[in-house]
């Protein structure tokens, strides 16, 4: 049995039994594993988007490890947002839980769902966006749009780290559409 300390964003939730949930967490040094956790009355349960520290135990001899010590650094706050806006954040959370293989770390990635997590009561739908296009560059293939100002915007989010993206939020909605089209 081994015990390990990460941090990490919960991608998926699923009721395993009565006293058993199991998640999908994707976390900074192991990637998107899947880990299972006992209900307690007392203790709030994870949601998808939460961002949370744990501690990750192991067992050679499982497929799901066990997590504990949780600790829930920032939640995923419905309330304050538009459906558009919560629309899009599940559809990277979904992105990533779909198309990542499991123990495969992407500390990109990871920087991506943590700022978007950490700072979600702040982010605008089109920063989801230009994230969701930053973490469609890193997995797959840039892309390509004839537009000159389009062609700008792509480039720049390849070659930038996401706190410099999401300075981007004053895009005006003509572009934006034509950014989501890339999608």
């Amino acid at each position: 049995m081994s015990v390990f300390k990460t941090s990490g964003v919960v991608l998926k939730v699923q009721k395993q039994n009565d006293k058993q949930l199991l998640y999908s967490v994707f976390f900074r040094d192991y990637g998107k594993l899947l880990v299972s956790k006992k209900k307690k009355a007392r203790e709030k349960p994870l949601d998808i988007g939460y961002c949370i520290t744990c501690e990750i135990i192991t067992k050679s001899s499982k497929d799901i490890h066990t997590i504990g010590n949780i600790k829930i650094l920032s939640e995923f706050n419905h309330t304050l947002k538009d459906f558009q806006t919560i629309q899009k954040y599940l559809e990277i959370i979904h992105t990533i839980l779909k198309e990542i293989p499991t123990w495969v770390p992407h500390l990109e990635i990871q920087d991506t769902l943590e700022h978007l997590s950490l700072g979600y009561n702040s982010i605008w739908y089109i920063e989801l966006v230009l994230a969701h296009i930053k973490i469609y560059e890193i997995l797959w293939d840039e892309r390509q749009s004839s537009d000159t100002i389009i062609q700008k915007i792509l480039k720049f989010i390849r070659n930038n780290k996401i706190p410099a993206i999401l300075k981007l939020k004053w895009i005006d909605s003509e572009i934006q559409k034509k950014l989501e089209q890339l999608l």
